[in-house]
């Protein structure tokens, strides 16, 4: 006779002493690498093959049958293109209720009479509009711009076609390794945020204005950052000009970076401010950031609570609020 044991049974019920903290990390890297094994950053990289916001008064954008994200279940959760004034600019949103979109503060487009259209494109290229109606800010950590996250408010939802994106929850640190930066001016950080983690890099997915994914590498995070002026995460990119680190530097000799996909990367520059940066997991987008420097911007489950204030001051009583994907089941599927 033999004797089965179901590991997600002993999972739930909370069998397992210790997490094993490379098992998310190592599927997101794979995910991620496989996905791009036997594609052409050349032909590859950019998300829509041809995109006209003016076509007939909606837009017509279509995808990029060689796009390596092609596949990922929420692909639609950012918008190509919003109005402002007579044109339409490709300044990124991310749609992270059915009736909320995430922005930089410092680059979202004004609200205009009747709200300020804005689309969104499902995976078979039917483009939804949708209008800004009204923007929330976060300004907790002080400044006009506060931490340089916006919410936008819609019209009305949008439709079972176009998908959200996910955001990592508040206790991802039980399956993650991160290293976790303290900042300075923070005088009410927990001691142990202070010490640094080891970690393997982790592949993420960073869009600029022109809609092109871009390979990028998420190494740390800064979790207390009530003092830091808004810069609340850290990003090291993999990009032309940091492929070869110094062998001597102290992150090289902890995390060497790779250089299989090195090609994948460019620089953000002047205009990318807003676009997001997702990293892979279980085929879902989930987002970090948006750019706020070329580097950087607000880590948004550091802002989880604040995020979710703003989506309800937007709209009272209507049960909106941020999805964190599920760690829990991801790490008893893969395990």
């Amino acid at each position: 006779m033999t004797i089965r044991i179901n590991r997600n049974k002993l999972f739930k019920n909370k069998c397992l002493l210790k997490i094993d903290k490379s098992i998310i990390p190592n599927h997101i890297n794979s995910f991620t690498a496989n996905k791009l094994l036997n594609k052409n950053p050349n032909t590859s990289s950019l998300i829509y093959s041809s995109q006209d916001p003016y076509f007939n008064g909606l837009g017509k954008f279509i995808r990029n049958p060689n796009c390596w994200l092609n596949g990922v279940t929420n692909i639609s959760c950012f918008s190509p293109a919003q109005l402002s004034g007579a044109n339409w600019w490709q300044r990124a949103g991310t749609l992270i209720t059915r009736k909320h979109v995430l922005f930089a503060a410092h680059f979202q487009t004004s609200v205009i009479p009747g709200g300020t259209p804005l689309v969104f494109v499902d995976d078979n290229n039917n483009v939804i509009r949708r209008n800004i109606i009204q923007y929330g800010l976060d300004r907790d950590s002080g400044g006009i711009y506060g931490t340089d996250i916006s919410i936008a408010l819609l019209d009305s939802e949008v439709p079972s076609n176009i998908k959200i994106a996910k955001v990592l929850p508040t206790n991802f640190k039980n399956y993650i390794n991160v290293n976790i930066i303290n900042s300075i001016y923070d005088q009410y950080a927990p001691p142990d945020t202070n010490t640094f983690t080891n970690i393997p890099f982790l592949y993420a997915v960073g869009l600029n204005q022109n809609e092109k994914a871009i390979l990028k590498l998420w190494t740390s995070c800064n979790l207390w950052s009530a003092g830091s002026g808004g810069f609340s995460n850290l990003l090291w990119y993999l990009s032309a000009s940091t492929t070869n680190i110094d062998p001597n530097g102290s992150y090289a000799l902890m995390n060497p970076q790779p250089q299989q996909f090195a090609a994948w990367s460019d620089n953000i520059v002047i205009g990318d401010s807003g676009s997001p940066l997702f990293i892979i997991i279980d085929n879902e987008l989930v987002v970090l950031t948006t750019w706020l420097t070329p580097t950087s911007g607000p880590f948004i489950t550091n802002r989880y609570n604040q995020v979710n204030n703003i989506i309800e001051s937007l709209s009272p009583g209507q049960g909106y609020s941020l999805t964190p994907i599920d760690l829990s089941a991801i790490y008893s599927k893969y395990a």
